[in-house]
């Protein structure tokens, strides 16, 4: 498949990298010509060096061979200009646009889909961000919290006290589970237990149960002792700041610490019920007379990985119990999580997304676990796997079906299970490179891509 991405800039080369993993033909155009460098030294891809919205540009990138067009350059008018170039010039068959919550908001009016030619499709960063953070502010004893399928929950969590089970086994946690949930796995200095043993647990096992979102919480408090976030400090005035404070529970007490005198202003006077502090997140005297001491969590969302890191580390000084921590580039995630600081990674969210799109004739959902916990897909089954035992799925040898959805419902899972069309698998995988290996042999004799879009070619 050619894909062209526009811009050079780390969610460029995020997503670059991750789709170059999987053999695509990519073409990434960038207007920087140090960056270009840069990224052609990481990235065995493609590049093109020029402006982004001239047709010279756009020719030498081959856009009239390609199948989809990102939009990354995360300039709002230029990535619509693009997308509009490649849908009335070039009918590309789809574009992805990057978007900010403005114009997020008439996206429809601005990118029209294209009868037969041209499908668009939109991404806002901060609001999959916001969403993410909600599901484990919601859940504040787990290191993860991913919802699937609309009402289902995979969430790892740390094992802190083994008194919670009565028998100290994988076996005793079976019993503490509700039938309608999972053991997926236990995982031990970064290696999987086999459960089919009865092994004895310790302290700092991680375990990933997989459950209805109605029984996530009991679960949880059942395993651990019960916590709730009621009060929050963020750090920063960002869009995903915006959108998080949006979308919280109106009791919960939130203050936002600005050092940016014009934007705490204005923000203050847009949103109610919210404290907005103007001030330095790193003066301790203004974070101790905001009783940082007694706060239940502390975030950090702005653009600029070291100020959160330094922020966050500020935070864990002041033992709040609960610190997350706001990520771009990859490299800085494992340092964040090594010190107890749950990372947000946007980066990782945007890529995730534009794959199961990519893939969405067969991947309906894809989620990464932080602290490289392995992946979570949900894998759509196809007219040719109709009526073949799910023992027979080639499947890699350490991904484990953990559901199998059927209109809706949780069908029980047997070895000789015959799969029908539409069927969904929900699927952990401990490694990423399982990926390629699903998708290269699950959508042999699937419809193509075009299909899935509804598209002549």
């Amino acid at each position: 498949m050619k894909i062209i991405i526009a811009g050079d800039n780390l969610t460029a080369y995020s997503i670059a990298s991750a789709l170059a993993q999987e053999q695509h033909d990519i073409t990434l155009i960038g207007n920087n010509q140090d960056r270009l460098k840069t990224i052609e030294e990481s990235i065995d891809i493609q590049t093109v060096l020029g402006a982004y919205t001239a047709i010279d540009t756009l020719e030498v990138a081959e856009c009239d061979h390609a199948d989809i067009l990102i939009a990354a350059t995360e300039v709002p008018e230029i990535d619509i200009l693009i997308s509009l170039l490649a849908s009335n010039f070039y009918q590309i068959p789809l574009t992805i646009s990057i978007l900010q919550a403005a114009l997020y908001e008439h996206r429809q009016h601005l990118l029209p889909d294209l009868d037969g030619a041209t499908r668009h499709l939109w991404i806002n960063p901060a609001q999959l961000t916001a969403t993410s953070i909600i599901d484990l502010l919601s859940h504040p004893n787990c290191k993860d919290v991913t919802t699937i399928h609309k009402d289902y929950r995979v969430v790892r969590y740390q094992i802190t006290d083994l008194e919670a089970l009565p028998e100290q086994r994988i076996a005793g946690l079976r019993e503490q589970l509700p039938d309608t949930a999972t053991l997926i796995a236990v995982i031990r200095k970064g290696k999987a237990l086999d459960l089919s043993h009865n092994s004895i647990l310790m302290i700092k096992d991680h375990v990933i149960v997989a459950c209805h979102q109605s029984d996530a919480n009991s679960i949880i408090d059942t395993l651990n002792k019960p916590r709730k976030v009621e009060s929050i400090i963020m750090a920063g005035i960002s869009e995903t700041s915006q959108c998080l404070v949006e979308k919280l529970p109106a009791h919960i007490q939130i203050k936002i610490i600005e050092d940016d005198l014009e934007k705490a202003t204005s923000f203050a006077k847009n949103i109610d019920n919210i404290t907005v502090l103007h001030g330095d997140i790193n003066d301790t005297d203004l974070l101790i007379t905001e009783k940082i001491d007694n706060t239940d969590a502390f975030l950090t969302l702005s653009k600029d990985d070291e100020d959160n890191l330094v922020a966050a580390l500020q935070a864990k000084r002041h033992h709040v119990p609960w610190i997350a921590s706001q990520v771009h580039r990859e490299e800085i995630a494992p340092i964040i999580n090594e010190q107890d600081i749950l990372s947000i990674e946007p980066q990782q969210m945007l890529t995730n997304f534009i794959f199961q799109t990519i893939h969405n004739d067969l991947i309906t959902e894809r989620h990464t676990l932080r602290d490289q916990m392995g992946e979570i897909l949900c894998i759509r089954m196809l007219a040719h796997q109709h009526m073949i035992p799910l023992n027979s799925l080639n499947l890699p040898v350490n991904a484990k079906v953990f559901y199998l959805f059927r209109d809706n419902q949780v069908i029980p899972q047997q070895p000789t299970l015959k799969i029908k069309t539409d069927d969904v698998l929900a699927v952990y995988l401990p490694r990423k490179e399982d990926i390629a290996e699903i998708t290269q042999h699950l959508q042999s004799s699937a419809p193509s891509f075009f299909d899935f879009l509804k598209i002549k070619t």
